[in-house]
């Protein structure tokens, strides 16, 4: 009972500080726009090659029109990330995307070099804090110009369970991530703000190898016309090494 007790108790702590962020993500999509409900499936596998080198690789599958068709498909291979002080890291690596054209769109296949920084921001009564910004150079078949877009992810997570030596604890997670471009490019992006992602859920630890992650991803998209907001199930299976 007092577990059950605890657990409420923590979760609401966590949601309590991240759903008002969300809500106003929300209620700053009022207006023309168009919504749509999604899947995205991903699985990641990362570890630690020293004690300051990391490896990340990510396979991401996204399904749009209420899940009823492919959206993206993205490919992640091993990234290597170098940790310059405990609480800083550097990375760089590339993205692979294939967006499959629909309604009149051209398909499209995309590469997506990435500088990026992480950071732990540290703890706050339980409340642990971290981000990263990255870099993106994105070329596409579609276009001779460089895509130039910057992100910055806000991210905290509390611990909901205590966890034992055999399990981690489950954790609540909430993230904010807007998008920018920095110029246009002559196959669609254009300068300045490009979406932003606010996402609630869970990390559900199996053993101590492997996680899944459980949630909702908002995705706002301003555009020319009816602005664009996608609701995401969002699943992902973490294997740490």
């Amino acid at each position: 009972m007092n577990d059950m007790r605890s657990l409420r108790l923590r979760t609401a702590r966590l949601y309590g500080w991240g759903l008002p962020a969300l809500g106003l993500t929300l209620g700053n999509q009022a207006g023309a726009q168009t919504s749509d409900v999604q899947l995205w499936t991903g699985l990641v596998v990362t570890g630690k090659i020293t004690d300051r080198i990391s490896f990340l690789s990510v396979l991401q599958l996204r399904r749009e029109k209420n899940a009823s068709r492919d959206a993206q498909f993205i490919i992640v291979p091993p990234t290597f990330s170098f940790s310059v002080t405990p609480r800083m890291a550097v990375s760089a690596g590339v993205v692979y995307a294939y967006i499959p054209g629909y309604d009149g769109a051209r398909e499209d296949r995309e590469r997506r070099f990435f500088q990026q920084i992480d950071y732990n921001l540290g703890n706050i009564s339980g409340f642990v804090f971290d981000s990263y910004a990255r870099f993106e150079q994105r070329r596409s078949e579609n276009g001779g110009d460089l895509g130039l877009r910057v992100r910055s992810r806000l991210r905290v997570r509390h611990s909901l369970t205590q966890g034992s030596q055999k399990k981690p604890p489950i954790k609540g997670v909430i993230t904010v991530e807007p998008f920018a471009y920095l110029a246009n490019a002559d196959w669609g992006p254009r300068k300045g703000f490009d979406q932003l992602r606010t996402y609630a859920g869970i990390e559900l630890p199996l053993n101590k190898q492997v996680r899944l992650d459980l949630g909702y991803t908002n995705q706002f998209q301003p555009r020319p016309g009816p602005n664009e907001t996608n609701h995401a199930v969002t699943t992902i299976l973490v294997f740490r090494l």
